[in-house]
């Protein structure tokens, strides 16, 4: 089954009727070509339902960067990606309170926009490598940290593969710094928050507990909740809170290792 994001499909609903814009989408998939009807079946079925007149010329499909097929990539682009890593992106670390926070970001001469990213559980930077570059060539100015804890950012215990923060909201106060002192300095146009799993949560923490200006959120897969495995979540609390007054709480939680 294939369909148009409700995001993309806003963003259809504002340029239909413009005869100066045009949308280009480039599937993911080898031999996309058959998306085109889909497509044309979806831009009818549209105009029938809202009664607007459409101009089906104003979009056109680019099914040459598949790169062989689904997530598979080039050796260009990977040499394309790692320069811009190794050349363009600045790195350098964040002076806290209680460590340094690494961080890093990138600003294209003719950026409109910047994305400020918080990246998921046990996510470094590194990781949103070939990201960073897409919207970097897109003129986006771009900005991410690794949260405490993970990537190459402080972390509290010895044990660098055990996750530990004293209190989830040091992740939005991190952040927090790093909007300020980093990317407020650096950027001083409109700015988009961008976050994924672990990073929604502290996204969502920072947006509801510190003035910004941010001008939009995308929260992908946010972490609103956690699987107890069956365990009913008012005993998996107990269990939680038992073990830190007990001084577990620097301990794998029970049934890890």
């Amino acid at each position: 089954t294939h369909c148009i994001s409700s995001a993309a499909s806003d963003v259809y609903k504002r340029q239909a009727t413009d005869e100066t814009k045009e949308i280009i989408g480039f599937p993911a998939l080898k031999g996309g070509e058959f998306l085109k009807n889909d497509i044309q079946q979806l831009l009818a079925d549209y105009q029938q339902q809202f009664l607007v007149e459409i101009n089906h010329q104003n979009w056109r499909l680019n099914t040459d960067y598949h790169f062989g097929g689904y997530a598979k990539t080039s050796s260009e682009l990977i040499d394309f990606v790692n320069d811009f890593y190794q050349n363009t992106l600045v790195k350098a670390y964040l002076n806290t309170p209680n460590g340094q926070l690494f961080y890093a970001h990138a600003q294209p001469d003719k950026a409109h926009v910047a994305i400020v990213i918080s990246s998921g559980r046990i996510e470094g930077l590194d990781k949103y490598k070939e990201l960073l570059w897409e919207l970097y060539t897109n003129n986006f100015a771009v900005f991410i940290v690794d949260h405490q804890g993970q990537g190459r950012s402080y972390r509290y215990l010895k044990n660098k593969h055990k996750g530990y923060v004293n209190n989830f909201g040091d992740y939005s106060a991190d952040l927090n710094l790093f909007n300020t002192q980093i990317v407020d300095t650096v950027w001083q146009g409109k700015k988009l928050l961008v976050s994924h799993s672990m990073g929604g949560a502290i996204a969502f923490d920072y947006l509801a507990n510190y003035e910004h200006s941010f001008s939009g959120a995308f929260l992908s897969a946010p972490m609103f909740d956690i699987h107890t495995k069956g365990i009913p979540k008012p005993l998996a609390r107990i269990i939680a809170s038992n073990a830190v007054r007990l001084g577990f709480q620097f301990s794998y939680a029970l049934g890890q290792t």
